[in-house]
């Protein structure tokens, strides 16, 4: 699918093979993100929609070994 990056008006192709639709729209909403950045985000968190939308909103997810919580 070819997007139309708003920042620089250039067209973008984003492979949104493996992600579901419904995904990518409640990242988009929930994150206030282009489609574009939501299928990178998802692809970068192996699809979890939470992580997702946590790192598009600027949220550093640091996961510590041994700890729990």
């Amino acid at each position: 699918m070819w997007l139309v990056n708003s920042c620089m008006s250039v067209l973008v192709q984003v492979d949104e093979n493996g992600i579901e639709a419904k995904d990518i729209e409640l990242v988009m909403s929930q994150a206030s993100v282009s489609r574009a950045k939501a299928v990178r985000a998802l692809k970068n968190n192996q699809n979890d929609i939470v992580n997702a939308i946590m790192v598009s909103i600027g949220v550093v997810l640091t996961w510590l070994p041994g700890r729990s919580g």
